[in-house]
């Protein structure tokens, strides 16, 4: 056992994690036990009944935070005064364990701070799906493992602990982490989480830093995410030639909104809440506002001669500002696009289960290993962050020059014939020879 340190005075909440083995004093008869990583608060009295030097248990540090246990101590000093000895006479025995509980339970656990957020959010999320989707994530990923403990004590090293754990298959099998294996999940989960702490802070249920933030904190303590839609469902790049006609073949606005999502690689809420009035027919310019992007950043879509002759032979409809309106002049749902891709699979005119949302990792794929743009360039296509550090090298803030390149190259790709036709079509090749 290493030194004990006796003198008196107020430990901070800052050194506790720091402190090395011993008992060490933070005055008015309250010690924290230190040995190796157990941490355990300790309260040392004299008896009133007998005199004799006695010390209680009030819990760890994980379960009892600084201002806890002084409450804690507080309460024992009074009865020590009383005189009541806390652990001997049988009737007094167990006062420190329930008056632990007590403090417990006016402790806010993460999960009834998780809830109150939702409640107080839940107004502003009109798709019911996203509201879903928060309480289903949270139940399977976060509850489990940090839903009981109060939300002022947890720390970064919990988060690290619930985007690493396992992610098991149907049959058992651990497939990777929860980081590795569901990367878009796992980033989302964490986005929420920290809703969760800013909310929790803003309502003084916790103090300090948040311990759910990326930048400056769990970037350190996680490895970088690769590009996490590659994951996703997606076509093959090298079969759009022969889904591109296909598609253009059915009826009906929802193929009409798959083929403009697929043209510019935006995500479907964009598309389905598009206006004509987001267009600049002049500047060639789809502006998308921030309200209508999932990062809540607006965002400017380069229009394409190809795109603009696609708006162009698209009909429009009195009293109805939506580009892709259903049939009572409103937004699509958000499973229209889905049910075009499941019905061209369920009819064979598509070999891959793929989704809407895996257009933009087709167009991820293509990017990269048929033109010679930079990934910051492909990201600021589809919306994704980009470096501080390439947004100087550029000089710009959100690529658009270059993006308008990327996605010229991109249009004529989708009008071309799949490489399986050009194969086809090979006997039409004029010999130059016989040119010659």
């Amino acid at each position: 056992m290493g030194k004990r340190n006796h003198s008196a005075g107020k430990l901070s909440a800052i050194s506790l994690k720091t402190l090395g083995d011993g008992m060490h004093a933070d005055g008015g008869n309250l010690y924290l036990y230190v040995r190796g990583e157990s941490r355990e608060w300790v309260f040392r009295y004299t008896s009133p009944i007998n005199n004799d030097r006695r010390k209680m248990g009030l819990g760890s540090l994980t379960s009892v935070g600084l201002a806890d246990a002084r409450r804690l101590a507080e309460t024992l000093r009074t009865q020590v005064k009383n005189p009541i000895d806390p652990i001997d006479p049988i009737n007094a025995r167990n006062a420190a364990s329930d008056l632990r509980k007590a403090t417990a339970m006016k402790r806010t656990t993460f999960k009834q701070a998780a809830e109150q957020f939702m409640k107080v959010k839940r107004s502003e999320w009109t798709n019911p799906k996203h509201a879903a989707q928060w309480v289903s994530t949270f139940e399977t990923y976060v509850y489990p493992r940090i839903g009981g403990l109060g939300i002022d004590l947890i720390e970064p090293q919990h988060i690290v602990k619930l985007l690493q754990q396992d992610i098991k298959s149907k049959q058992g099998v651990i497939e990777g982490s929860f980081w590795e294996v569901r990367g878009p999940t796992a980033e989302r989960v964490m986005g929420r989480i920290k809703y969760v702490f800013d909310y929790a802070k803003a309502s003084k249920l916790c103090a300090g830093d948040n311990p759910s933030v990326w930048k400056g904190l769990l970037e350190n303590l996680l490895p970088k995410q690769m590009d996490t839609e590659e994951h996703l469902a997606s076509l093959p790049y090298k079969q759009i030639g022969d889904f591109m006609p296909k598609l253009g073949k059915k009826k009906g606005t929802s193929a009409r909104a798959l083929e403009f999502l697929i043209m510019t690689v935006v995500r479907s809420g964009s598309i389905r809440m598009a206006t004509w009035s987001q267009i600049d027919f002049e500047e060639l310019v789809w502006n998308i506002p921030d309200e209508n992007t999932k990062t809540k950043v607006a965002h400017k879509v380069p229009l394409t001669p190809q795109m603009v002759a696609f708006l162009e032979a698209l009909p429009t409809f009195k009293g109805c500002d939506y580009i892709f309106p259903n049939a009572n002049n409103n937004p699509l749902s958000d499973m229209a696009l889905s049910e075009i891709m499941r019905g061209m699979l369920e009819k064979g005119e598509i070999l891959e289960d793929a989704v809407p949302h895996g257009f933009r990792s087709t167009f991820s794929v293509w990017a990269a290993e048929q033109t010679y743009f930079p990934d910051e360039i492909r990201k600021a296509c589809r919306m994704h962050a980009v470096s501080d550090s390439t947004k100087k090298a550029y000089e710009r803030t959100d690529f658009f020059d270059k993006r308008r390149e990327l996605m010229t190259q991109w249009s004529k790709f989708l009008s071309q014939p799949s490489i399986k036709k050009l194969a086809k079509s090979k006997s039409n090749v004029i010999n130059i020879k016989e040119v010659a």
